[in-house]
């Protein structure tokens, strides 16, 4: 399987025929250019706290390409009126949410959001976040023009956490202008996007004053598309690298470590035998310096390089005198981002 590697393949990196993740031997080293030195990759640090860094992540569905728009707006206007499209969410905590209009003379004092599970043509689905009258905002021209209007991106900041899943976000601004004021979200068709899906089609108006109760297609307003709006979200997902050990301690185990960057290195860590509820921090001039392990004592055992799906995998030797005694992290070099703790 990708990113497998035996103990004889890590043992060569090493230098010694086997891998032995123990009482570290006099030439259990790690030397080859670019990699880490293991006699002064970390250092021990009295800290009482340690953290694990978060990995931003953005999903931007595409600049407008200006072909229509609808309302997605609450004001003197337009009564109540969201439009929702699609994500696929990794899971996270959210920070910043933002949407592109065509504004006429719209001067919003707030924002809305919802997120949506399941909603579809006719179908609310289940509500999973709706927060109102937001005031951390900003309302700003681009410079480019849309339907309706010169073109103003809405930004709205947040802070809540969504699971990993596919939901419907809308975002609106919130008005209390002349009748004739408003806003359309602007259309896009995936130009410089980011995460997706994109241009699906998989977008829905639900304005009860505009005649349009429950949600419904774009397609069945404007006609045939695909329609999807110019929209954004940013966060910071959980930590993405977790390890496992499997096998019985003495004997053959295999380290199995998820959630890395794709094709990127690993490198594993363990501590001092006893070290299991210390913490090291890797000092300068090292990758990932001043990162903080949840490890006493800690000591470079390998580096691995992640498949394309972030998996890989070492196996080797574990002799007794680790069982129970030592403890091993996954440290990611291109995030890093620290593991959780794994006890032989």
């Amino acid at each position: 399987m990708g990113g497998m590697h035996t103990a004889n393949l890590l043992g060569t990196l090493i230098g010694v025929s086997t891998l032995t993740i123990g009482e570290p031997s006099a030439d259990a080293r790690i030397d080859p250019p670019g990699t880490m030195d293991a006699s002064s990759v970390v250092a021990a640090h009295d800290a009482t706290e340690w953290s694990v860094p978060l990995r931003q992540q953005c999903f931007y569905s595409g600049d407008l390409d200006g072909r229509a728009g609808l309302n997605s707006q609450r004001d003197t206007f337009v009564e109540e009126a969201w439009t929702f499209d699609d994500i696929d969410w990794p899971g996270g905590t959210v920070t910043v949410a933002w949407a592109h209009y065509g504004n006429r003379n719209l001067a919003p004092v707030a924002a809305d959001i919802a997120v949506y599970e399941g909603l579809g043509e006719g179908l609310w689905g289940t509500r999973i976040v709706e927060i109102v009258d937001i005031t951390d905002f900003s309302w700003t021209a681009t410079g480019r023009n849309a339907p309706g209007g010169p073109e103003y991106e809405l930004r709205v900041n947040v802070l809540f956490r969504l699971e990993s899943g596919h939901y419907h976000v809308g975002v609106r601004p919130v008005g209390t202008g002349a009748r004739f004021d408003g806003a359309w979200i602007t259309t896009t068709s995936g130009e410089n996007s980011q995460g997706g899906p994109i241009a699906n089609g998989n977008v829905f108006l639900q304005s009860s004053s505009l005649g349009y109760p429950l949600p419904t297609s774009w397609e069945n307003i404007l006609g045939p598309g695909p329609w999807d709006v110019s929209f954004g979200l940013c966060g910071d997902s959980e930590p993405g690298v977790t390890l496992a050990l499997e096998g019985d301690c003495p004997g053959t185990m295999t380290a199995r470590v998820g959630g890395a960057m794709p094709g990127g290195r690993v490198a594993l860590i363990r501590s001092a035998p006893g070290g299991c509820g210390g913490q090291t921090t890797i000092p300068p001039l090292n990758p990932c310096s001043g990162t903080v392990l949840p490890l006493g004592g800690a000591s470079l055992v390998g580096i691995i390089t992640a498949d394309g799906q972030g998996n890989a995998a070492v196996t080797g030797n574990v002799p007794g005198i680790t069982c129970g005694r030592v403890c091993l992290v996954a440290l990611d070099l291109t995030a890093c981002e620290v593991s959780n703790v794994a006890e032989f």
